[in-house]
């Protein structure tokens, strides 16, 4: 697991948290720890705008790299 923060230059008040997992089951499990789920909902009470999330997967040389791991 990795996780990175990361503050948009442009806009000031936006940020963003990129974590890697080893497998969809290990963020499955994340996701529904407490402390996460606390996380989340005090998140959404300080922040001014709307939290997100998105599921990405890599795409590129890399990705294909790790495919074949």
């Amino acid at each position: 697991m990795a996780i990175h923060m990361f503050e948009s230059i442009r806009e000031p008040r936006v940020f963003a948290i990129h974590s890697e997992w080893a497998d969809e089951a290990a963020f499955e499990l994340h996701a529904q720890l407490p402390h996460t789920l606390r996380f989340l909902q005090a998140a959404e009470k300080l922040l001014t705008h709307p939290v997100k999330g998105w599921r990405l997967q890599e795409i590129g040389e890399s990705a294909a790299a790790n495919a074949g791991a």
